[in-house]
This record gives C-alpha cells, sequence and structure tokens, in this order.
C-alpha cells in the first residue's frame, strides 16, 4: 500500500519537531545575565559588556524558583575593557579561561575559599590546588611569581598581559599550554624549568620585548610560531630537539644567529622568515628539504651554504633577502621556485646546475644587481615575470640548442642573449627570445650532438619541438621536428620519422 503524500508530510513535521532541541531559557537576574540549564544557571554574555565589580552569586531567585550558579560561558566577560574586578561564588565549577580575553582593566579574580574546584592566588585564577594558573588579571605588572605548588601554566593565562616584566615559574612547572604568554609585550625574561619538553604554538607569540630565554635541555619539540615576534638575539637549539615546526620563529626581528639540531634533514616552512637581523645560518648537513619561505625577508642575510643533500627547494625561499650575496644552488635541484629570490636586489650572479629543469614564475623578479646568468641546457620552461625588474641583467647565457618555453612577460629587457652555434634561427623565431641580440658563441656543452638529418633514435623518454620552438605531442607529420631524447641529447627529424 502507498503512503499518502499527505501523511509523508505529517511525518516530516514531526521528526523535525522533535530533533530540533528547545531553546534555553534566558533571563536577567540584577544586571547579570543567565542561560537556564534545568535547575542550574550559566552566566552569560550581557550585550552592554559587564564593567566595574562584578560578583557571580551561588543561587539565584526567579518567579519563585531558586537556581544555582555552575558556569560561566567563554563569552561572558570577553571584551569588558571596563571590568575591574570579579567574584567567583562557591558553586561555580566550570569556566572557560578565554572568557577574560580582552578584559584589557581586570585587577583581580577572587574566588570564595568554599569553592571546590578554583581557588584564587595572588589576583590570579588557579584550579583548587594551585597546580594550575588558569587567568593573570591583564593588569598585573612588573615581576608575577607563579604559586609553588604549579606544574602546568594554562590555556592563555598570561595572554594580553602587556605590563609584566618578568614572571617566576617553580621548578615544578612541567606543562605550558598553547598561547600562554601570547602579547605579552614588556616581558623582557623568563627561566624555563627543566622539565618543559614542548614549547606549544603560539606560546611566546607576540613578546616583542623577550630577549633573555633560556633552552633547556629537556626540550623536544618546538612547534607553530612559538617564538614569532620575539627580542631573542640568539638561540642555541638542543640537539634533542626532534621537532621544529613552522613559523617557529617567524620575525624574531633581533635574532642574529640561531644553531639548528645537526640531525635535521628538514628546514621548515617560514622558520626564519622575517628575521630582519639574521646575519648567518647553519644549516645541518643532512638537510634534504628547506620549506617555502624559510628565509624569506632576512634583510641581513649575506651568505648561504646550502647542503649538497638539500635538492628541494620552496617557493620564496631567499624572497626579499636584500644583503644575499653569495648562495649555491646544489646539483640535483630541478626546480627554481615560484619566489625563490624574488627581491634579492643585491646578488651578482648565481650559478645554476644542469640538474635544473625549470625556473618558475617571478623566481628572479627585481634582483636588481643581478648582471648575468647562465640558463642550463635541461631548462625547459622559465615562467612569468621569471626575471622582470632585473635591470642591469646585460648577458644571458642559453645551453640549449632548443628555446626553452617563456611567457611574453619573462624578462623586461632585451639585450644581449648567447647560444649554441647553430641555434641562432630557432631563437630568432621563438616567442620571447626573439627580441633579444642573439649570439651564436655559447660554449658546446657535453651531451648534446649535432643536428642530424633523418636519424632514428632510439633512447626514450623523449620530447618534441617544432622549428621554432614551441613543444609538440608527438613527431609533426610534415616538415622538420626537433627531438630532445632522456639522455639531453638533441636531433633533428624529417616527416613522420620518430626517435
Amino acid at each position: 500500500m502507498k503512503t499518502s503524500i499527505i501523511s509523508k508530510v505529517f511525518a516530516a513535521m514531526f521528526f523535525a519537531a522533535v530533533s530540533v532541541p528547545a531553546m534555553a531559557l534566558q533571563i536577567v537576574v540584577d544586571g547579570i545575565y543567565y542561560e537556564v540549564h534545568d535547575d542550574k544557571l550559566e552566566m552569560t554574555e550581557n550585550p552592554d559588556k559587564y564593567s566595574g565589580v562584578v560578583i557571580v552569586p551561588s543561587t539565584v531567585v526567579y518567579e519563585g524558583i531558586t537556581y544555582t550558579v555552575t558556569q560561566i560561558d567563554i563569552k561572558a566577560f570577553r571584551d569588558c575593557t571596563g571590568l575591574f574586578s570579579i567574584g567567583i561564588s562557591s558553586t561555580v565549577n566550570d569556566i572557560d579561561p578565554l572568557t577574560f580575553s580582552g578584559c584589557e582593566s581586570l585587577e583581580e579574580i577572587y574566588v570564595d575559599p568554599d569553592n571546590n574546584t578554583y581557588a584564587s592566588y595572588d589576583r590570579a585564577l588557579y584550579t583548587k590546588d594551585l597546580a594550575t594558573i588558569i587567568r593573570c588579571p591583564a593588569t598585573i605588572t612588573g615581576v608575577y611569581e607563579i604559586a609553588p605548588e604549579a606544574t602546568t601554566i594554562g590555556y592563555h593565562a598570561f595572554s594580553d598581559c602587556k605590563m609584566l616584566t618578568d614572571i617566576i615559574l617553580p621548578e615544578t612547572v612541567n606543562n605550558i599550554g598553547r598561547y600562554a604568554f601570547e602579547n605579552c609585550s614588556s616581558l623582557t625574561k623568563i627561566h624555563l624549568p627543566d622539565a618543559i619538553t614542548t614549547i606549544k604554538e603560539y606560546t611566546f607569540s607576540g613578546c616583542s620585548s623577550l630577549a633573555d630565554i633560556n633552552i633547556p635541555n629537556s626540550l623536544t619539540s618546538i612547534e607553530t610560531r612559538a617564538f614569532s615576534d620575539c627580542a631573542i638575539k640568539e638561540m642555541n637549539i638542543p640537539d634533542r630537539v626532534t621537532n621544529i615546526a613552522v613559523a617557529a620563529f617567524h620575525s624574531c626581528y633581533k635574532l642574529e644567529h640561531i644553531t639548528l639540531p645537526s640531525h635535521f634533514t628538514e628546514i621548515p616552512d617560514a622558520v626564519l622568515s622575517g628575521c630582519k637581523s639574521l646575519k648567518e645560518i647553519d644549516i645541518p648537513q643532512n638537510v634534504t628539504r628547506i620549506g617555502d619561505a624559510a628565509f624569506g625577508n632576512c634583510e641581513s642575510l649575506k651568505e648561504v651554504k646550502i647542503p649538497e643533500c638539500a635538492i628541494d627547494l620552496g617557493d620564496h625561499l631567499f624572497r626579499s633577502c636584500k644583503s644575499l650575496i653569495t648562495v649555491n644552488i646544489p646539483d640535483g635541484v630541478t626546480s627554481i621556485k615560484r619566489f625563490c629570490f624574488s627581491g634579492c636586489s643585491s646578488l651578482p650572479t648565481i650559478t645554476l646546475p644542469n640538474s635544473v629543469t625549470e625556473i618558475c614564475d617571478i623566481a628572479f623578479r627585481n634582483c636588481t644587481s643581478l648582471q648575468s646568468i647562465t640558463i642550463p641546457e635541461n631548462v625547459e620552461t622559465i615562467g612569468y615575470q621569471a626575471f622582470s625588474g632585473c635591470d642591469t641583467l646585460n648577458d644571458i647565457t642559453c645551453m640549449s640548442r632548443i628555446p626553452p618555453a617563456i611567457a611574453g612577460n619573462t624578462f623586461t629587457h632585451y639585450r644581449t642573449l648567447h647560444v649554441p652555434a647553430g641555434s641562432e634561427q630557432l631563437y630568432a623565431m621563438a616567442e620571447g627570445w626573439k627580441n633579444f641580440n642573439i649570439v651564436g658563441d655559447a660554449p658546446a656543452s657535453d651531451g648534446i650532438n649535432d643536428i642530424e638529418a633523418g636519424t632514428k633514435q632510439t633512447q626514450a623518454p623523449a620530447q618534441y619541438y617544432s622549428i621554432d620552438g614551441k613543444r609538440l605531442t608527438t613527431a609533426s607529420p610534415k616538415g622538420i621536428t626537433i627531438v630532445k631524447t632522456g639522455d639531453g641529447k638533441t636531433k633533428k627529424v624529417m616527416g613522420r620519422k620518430r626517435p
């Protein structure tokens, strides 16, 4: 028997009705906003923001019913810039630490001594046993000494405490939460206990005055942006550290020298990006990959020695390294990636290994001191604006007999182009190259045979080009096809002949 359309509609309405939870009752008593949960209340956000002194009561009577206040919502006090003091009753057992974010005038958090979950110590909010500091008021100034029983610095515990200059941690502390000291902009020094194994993400981010910090030998991990924007001048990272995450030291504007663990095989993305005072970097010899923007905007970096086994170099690697004058590219690197040397305005020359097959978009843009460059014979493509703005680039040598594919705006200046003898016509016909003053005097390269007509190749894989240098998917059925085999040899093929 078929179910009627009407019965289906009624069924749908029924299930929709029972699946949607009823909205909690919102009440306001004595200027404090609550949400009702059975016989309990959760203190919630005041649309006009709480200010002055606020006392969270134990119980509230509303329409003849007595409710117990047990929770403080994450948004209850957030951004209450006029709040000076908070009193928390004995019944509250659930407080989100982020509820005090943005309370820039907060002087103290007081907890009723009969509360079994929380306690006050030196104006700050702790767990009852004082093992964890949850939140320090933003107006605390100078030196703050954490309770001697403490083992944990909570998530966001000191974030935005902008007037603290020093924080004394007892040796019992073995865990520091994420964002614990974020934006403590006046913090100048801190001593980390020996039991600390991890500096978590954003722990000291924005501590723009922090210049004095020890790294304990127990440390094994430094997470994302753990020290970003700090004032540290030198950093020696113990060999026990096995993990340094993305942007860990991003924009440490005073950092001049850093020692990385010798066993590292990878330099993370943006790890030292924006370290404008960095003068030198010792890259461990086992490193095989250097991540995107690892040294981007390191304006004082003059010389970099890249280990020979580092064959994976990321995008934006040396972008805007304005003082860079010497850098090696190891043999085995196949790609000069996007923005890799863009804005390296002091770089006079650079040697590209024969292993390079592509130069990507904007790779050398605005290298205003670059005077000459040799493009290896295996380079097949040169990307968008790769050499744009290279005002002093007067001599370019292209080692390939077949013009690499380039965009119309790869170069902004067309001066002298050196190519292998006999390939002048190919370059003169190729888009992007024909604007140069082409000279056929480039030295012959090893592994490239003279062009021969009608020769059949057996080497694979092969690459096919038209006479004017355009890439083909297969040999042309008519006329001449230039064939480049996997071993780098080049032949001329007539008609339908294939290698």
